[in-house]
C-alpha cells in the first residue's frame, strides 16, 4: 500500500535531481525555491493518498483521481510551463499525386482546458479529407514529420499518459460470463428451457455453481471481455517506441521517464519558436 511515507520520499528523491539541461540557470533556481515551497504542501496531500500499486492493473480499482493528483504534482515540480492561448503554425503544401494540403501545428490552450496542447491537423479539399491526416501530413511536409508522435501531448504529458499506456498493454483472459439455469425438462424427451440468471465475473459465477450442486447451473463466458494486449498503442501513448511490455505495465518506470520526455518534447516546442 502505497502511503504517506513513500510519497513524501519520493518528493525528496524528486526534488534532489539534478535540474534537466534544458532549463536556464534562473529558471532552476525558480524551481528550487518553488520546491522547498512546496514541501509542507507536499506532507498535507500526503496524508490523504492512499491507494496499492497493485491495484493498477486492475480497471475497477483505480483511484485515479489519487493518482493524477501524483503524477500532477511530479510534472509541476519539475516541467515550468508558461500558459498561452494561441500560436500556431500554418503550413501549405503539395502531396505526391498533386493534391493541395493546408496544415497547421499549435500548441496553445485554445480549448480552455488550463494547459496548452500541442496539436497537428491538415485538411485536403480536393479528397474531402480533414482532421489528422498525418500520413499526408508526413509525405508533404517531411521536415516536420517528427513531430507527429507529440500529437495530442500537453505540457503535462502525453494524452492519460499513465491510463492509456497500460490499458492498451495490460491483457487478459475473459473475465465475465452469464450464469445459467437448465429448467422444466420434459418428461420422455430431451427438450429443456434455460433462463439467465446474472451477467457476472466469471470466479463469482463459478462459485455459485459449486455452492449450488442440487441446481442446473451452468456458465456460458463472454469472449468479448478477453483483452489482447496492443504493445503498438502502448508505445505510441508512452511515446517509447523500444519499451518493452513489461515497462509499459510499470507505473513508476513510466513516472520515472516523464521528466526526460517533457525535456524532449520541451525541445522540440521552442525549435518551432513556440512558447513552452
Amino acid at each position: 500500500m502505497m502511503n504517506r511515507t513513500y510519497i513524501v520520499s519520493a518528493y525528496y528523491r524528486f526534488s534532489r535531481l539534478p535540474m534537466p539541461d534544458f532549463l536556464t540557470g534562473a529558471e532552476q533556481r525558480k524551481l528550487r525555491v518553488y520546491q522547498a515551497c512546496k514541501a509542507e504542501q507536499i506532507e498535507r496531500i500526503a496524508d490523504r493518498l492512499k491507494f496499492d500499486w497493485e491495484e493498477i492493473n486492475h480497471p475497477a480499482g483505480i483511484p485515479w483521481g489519487e493518482w493524477k493528483v501524483y503524477i500532477k504534482l511530479i510534472q509541476k515540480w519539475l516541467i515550468p510551463t508558461k500558459l498561452v492561448k494561441f500560436q500556431k503554425l500554418k503550413l501549405q503544401g503539395t502531396l505526391n499525386d498533386g493534391s493541395r494540403i493546408n496544415a497547421e501545428i499549435r500548441y496553445d490552450d485554445e480549448c480552455g482546458n488550463g494547459h496548452n496542447t500541442f496539436a497537428i491537423t491538415a485538411d485536403i479539399p480536393e479528397q474531402g479529407m480533414f482532421g489528422c491526416c498525418h500520413d499526408e501530413f508526413a509525405e508533404a511536409f517531411p521536415e516536420y514529420a517528427h513531430l507527429l508522435k507529440w500529437h495530442l501531448c500537453s505540457a503535462d504529458g502525453p494524452l492519460h499518459y499513465i491510463a492509456n499506456t497500460m490499458y492498451h498493454a495490460r491483457q487478459n483472459l475473459p473475465t465475465h460470463g452469464w450464469l445459467y439455469e437448465r429448467e422444466g425438462k420434459l418428461a420422455g424427451g430431451l427438450k429443456m428451457s434455460q433462463r439467465c440468471i446474472a451477467y457476472t465475473e466469471i470466479w463469482k459465477a463459478e462459485e455459485a455453481i459449486a455452492l449450488n450442486p442440487q441446481r442446473d447451473l451452468f456458465l456460458k463466458i463472454d469472449d468479448r471481455t478477453e483483452k489482447v494486449a496492443d504493445l503498438e498503442a502502448a508505445r505510441r501513448s508512452a511515446i517509447a517506441p523500444d519499451a518493452t511490455a513489461e515497462q509499459l505495465c510499470d507505473p513508476e518506470w513510466l513516472l520515472g521517464r516523464l521528466v526526460t520526455l517533457l525535456g524532449e518534447f520541451r525541445c522540440d516546442i521552442e525549435s518551432l519558436g513556440f512558447t513552452f
